[in-house]
């Protein structure tokens, strides 16, 4: 073989891996422009779900102070009461079981009258 042949073969070898290094090159490319334009796509539909939720989130929590402070109102009520009931002297002085049983009574007696 010739050197003139075996300089045109070793050519033709490297423009073929040259070719297939540029070609991967290029697939390899084109598969992260679609993965960054897939990530930028997914980010943005993340900020906007963001944004709804937030919305959303903002809806609610207005919608719910007026539950909030009636809850608010019958917890203080209810603390009151109960601290009414706790300094209520027995009873029956004496007979805890007794005192116990009137309470529960009158307890009772306020649960059903509307």
């Amino acid at each position: 073989m010739s050197p003139l042949a075996f300089l045109l073969a070793a050519s033709i070898a490297l423009n073929a891996l040259l070719g297939w290094a540029w070609i991967d090159a290029r697939d390899a490319r084109t598969v992260a422009e679609q993965q960054r334009d897939q990530a930028r796509a997914d980010a943005t539909a993340a900020s906007d779900a963001v944004e709804a939720l937030d919305d959303l989130a903002k809806k609610r929590a207005a919608a719910a102070k007026p539950v909030q402070a009636a809850a608010r109102a019958a917890a203080v009520a209810a603390h009151q009461r109960a601290r009414r009931e706790i300094s209520t002297p027995a009873a029956v002085a004496g007979n805890d079981y007794a005192s116990a049983q009137a309470r529960l009574q009158r307890w009772e007696e306020r649960r059903t009258s509307p």
